[in-house]
């Protein structure tokens, strides 16, 4: 199995699994395009999706999916920037759970972001 495809398997149980949901935008299509991006462009493309998680006032499962998409893809170690915008998604979700959210789907995109985000942020 190509590495192409067991990212994309790996992203569809995470949202499918999780989320009891099918998606409305098809993660190969994320997956293909994320890997034909090379190291500066994902990391700019992370904290560009970040701040549209940060702008919205609820997490878009679009949104969490090219975020969750890009952190797993991103190289380490990340410089000092993108840890920034990293503890930021922490903080934005964590007041998002903090929140009477009546919707759990928001609540468990909020809990995976805080997972992935908050791993992905301890690097440097």
């Amino acid at each position: 199995m190509s590495s192409t495809q067991s990212t994309e398997y790996a992203l569809m149980g995470i949202f499918s699994t999780r989320l009891n949901t099918v998606t409305d935008e098809s993660f190969g299509v994320v997956v293909s395009e994320i890997q034909g991006m090379d190291s500066v462009t994902r990391v700019s493309k992370l904290k560009k999706r970040i701040v549209l998680v940060e702008k919205e006032s609820g997490l878009q499962r679009s949104d969490c999916i090219w975020v969750v998409a890009l952190c797993t893809s991103v190289d380490t170690p990340l410089d000092g920037d993108t840890c920034a915008c990293l503890r930021a998604v922490l903080r934005n979700c964590a007041s998002v759970r903090a929140l009477e959210v009546e919707d759990e789907q928001v609540i468990i995109m909020a809990n995976m972001l805080i997972t992935i985000a908050g791993s992905s942020s301890s690097y440097p």
